[in-house]
C-alpha cells in the first residue's frame, strides 16, 4: 500500500501486541526477520521501541535493549515505499532523546557490511566503526560481516 506523504504520522511507544506487525515489516527487507514470537518476548522483557504509524499502519520502527547506561539498537525497519524520507532518523533522534532522560549515555549496533544506506545514517549520527564480526550474518549462500559501531549521546547538563 503507497504511503501519502500527506498522512497523519504519530510516533508511539512499541507493546507486545505489535509484534506481528513488526514480523511483517521486517521480512519485506530483512534477509533474516525475527519471528513474531523473538518481537513479542523482546517487547514483554522490557525492550524500548517508538513506532511511527500512518493511518492505522506501521511505518516504522525502531527496538532498543537497555544496560545500565548503555542501549543496543536491536533492530530498526521501515517499510520499503517509506524509505528516504528521514522516519529512521527521526525514531533515532526521539529514542536518544527518552533514553537520554533515564540515564543512557552510549547506543551501540550492528549492522550488515552491505547496508550502505544505514551505514551512511548511523555516521550522520555520529556513529563510529568499533570493529568487525566476521560471517555474523547469514545470506542465501555463505555469510557477510557485522560492523559494530557506537555512539556516546550529548548529555543536557542537569
Amino acid at each position: 500500500m503507497p504511503v501519502s506523504p500527506r498522512s497523519t504520522e504519530q510516533i508511539r511507544r512499541l507493546v507486545a501486541s505489535d509484534a506481528v506487525s513488526l514480523h511483517e515489516l521486517d521480512r519485506l527487507g530483512n534477509p533474516s526477520p525475527w519471528s513474531v514470537a523473538q518481537y513479542r518476548q523482546s517487547l514483554e522483557s522490557g525492550d524500548f521501541g517508538l513506532a511511527i504509524d500512518a493511518e492505522s499502519q506501521l511505518l516504522a520502527y525502531a527496538l532498543f535493549n537497555r544496560v545500565l547506561d548503555e542501549v543496543t539498537l536491536l533492530n530498526i525497519g521501515v517499510r520499503p515505499e517509506a524509505r528516504r524520507r528521514g522516519y529512521a532518523r527521526r525514531l533515532l533522534h526521539e529514542g536518544f532523546a527518552a533514553l537520554q532522560v533515564e540515564g543512557v549515555t552510549r547506543c551501540l549496533l550492528e549492522v550488515r557490511e552491505s547496508n550502505t544506506a544505514a551505514i551512511a545514517l548511523y555516521r550522520a549520527l555520529g556513529f563510529r566503526i568499533d570493529g568487525v564480526r566476521r560471517g555474523y550474518y547469514p545470506l542465501a549462500q555463505g555469510r557477510e560481516d557485522g560492523l559494530l559501531m557506537s555512539v556516546t549521546l550529548a548529555q543536557s547538563a542537569p
